[in-house]
């Protein structure tokens, strides 16, 4: 049984320096490190995630991403010396799983950082173990009332809705010539980030001296917008600042508006970041975020060595929709890793993480890819916006890489 040395050892400050070696040994985007082929025992990074449930779609294709990333770290020698040992888990989207699964991750598999938890439940059912276990987990389920308490052992690779909220913002003042007065309608999904999506909006507009005029609930993958759209479309709003996912409502939405004869601008959150979407609508009219460029982006540096080490370590056919929030996550814990040196713990890993500012991805995340601290907890407060181009069959980019004012 390996137990997690920290439990028995403290650690001291680190320096910052040394985070960014990483992609200095390399020389190529996405990080490498230099190894002194020693004998040493193997890091341990954990995956607690949904492999066979519900979101596992979510589950796998990030994992893809995270062993990508790792086979090529390995490949390359390890980190100070180490191999990374990645041990995987299945939390089945289930709270009581993925607690059952970060214990075991650290207690009897010695995890210095555990990744995953594409499911909101089961990342917020964990979370309360990091202060415990003093082992820190990055994830990009949204829960973002979780969030918003600073957890301090709770790492998310992506934004609250507050955030990205002011990144919609952001995007509408670049896409448009007219801001002033905008009227704007809200489309939130019926979850829980739906409330927190209407008061980001709400205060949103509130500060840009713009109008909320209608606001409607859609349930997620629902196959019948008509009701929300004929509101929206009659409301006299400029344009939609909505939080609808890709799971189906999203494409039937925008379509029923169209077809109600809204002609506006939709801004969409991350939770519609699909290509699927864009290439079903082919319209100029849906612009939505992204947290990391699309995995198939071969006009990205990073993209291109993240597909070049997939075929080479044999997950090419296991890359999908969410393997960048994977690839990019691991980027972030070996990183952090390259810091602690021999002795290294959970606390020491979390210092590291901490210390991140400016984590070179080719350009798959944005320059100033890092974790943020104080009310809204640890998360990458970065994204850009995309809408479809007919010339490049595909989305493109339409802003630069955004970033939440202040953080």
């Amino acid at each position: 049984m390996r137990r997690n040395p920290a439990f028995t050892t403290g650690v001291g400050a680190i320096a910052v320096a040394t985070l960014f070696s990483l992609a200095a040994c390399s020389g190529d985007s996405g990080g490498g490190t230099a190894s002194d082929g020693g004998d040493k025992d193997p890091y341990v990074i954990g995956y607690n995630d949904d492999l066979s449930g519900p979101i596992s779609f979510a589950g796998l294709t990030n994992l893809a991403g995270v062993e990508t990333y790792i086979d090529y770290i390995n490949d390359q020698g390890g980190v100070n010396g180490h191999q990374i040992d990645l041990v995987k888990l299945d939390s089945r989207a289930d709270g009581a799983t993925s607690v059952s699964n970060y214990k075991q991750l650290v207690e009897d598999e010695g995890a210095l950082v555990v990744l995953g938890n594409s499911a909101s439940s089961a990342y917020a059912a964990t979370g309360p173990l990091g202060e415990q276990y003093e082992v820190p987990m990055i994830g990009f389920g949204n829960a973002d009332d979780f969030f918003t308490t600073y957890y301090p052992w709770l790492f998310k690779n992506g934004l609250v809705g507050t955030q990205q909220a002011e990144l919609l913002a952001q995007t509408v003042e670049q896409v448009r010539d007219d801001v002033d007065g905008l009227k704007v309608g809200i489309l939130a999904s019926d979850t829980a980030s739906g409330p927190v999506h209407i008061d980001a909006v709400n205060e949103i507009a509130k500060e840009h001296g713009w109008e909320v005029v209608e606001t409607q609930l859609v349930a997620i993958g629902a196959t019948d917008c008509t009701a929300q759209a004929a509101k929206l479309a009659a409301s006299g709003a400029d344009i939609i600042m909505s939080n609808v996912t890709s799971v189906g409502e999203d494409i039937i939405c925008f379509q029923q508006l169209e077809q109600r004869g809204f002609a506006g601008q939709v801004f969409n959150t991350v939770s519609s970041a699909t290509e699927n979407t864009y290439a079903t609508l082919k319209s100029p009219n849906w612009i939505g975020l992204r947290n990391f460029s699309w995995w198939e982006d071969d006009s990205v540096p990073g993209i291109v060595d993240m597909a070049s080490r997939a075929e080479q370590f044999g997950t090419a056919s296991q890359l999908g929709a969410y393997s960048t929030d994977g690839y990019i996550a691991a980027i972030l814990a070996v990183t952090a890793l390259n810091a602690c040196g021999d002795d290294c713990t959970g606390t020491a890993v979390r210092d590291a993480l901490e210390g991140l500012t400016d984590v070179d991805t080719g350009d798959i995340a944005g320059p100033g890819l890092g974790f943020t601290t104080g009310d809204l907890g640890h998360t990458t407060p970065q994204s850009r916006a995309y809408r479809w181009d007919d010339a490049e069959g595909k989305s493109v980019p339409v802003t630069d890489w955004l970033t939440v004012p202040g953080r």
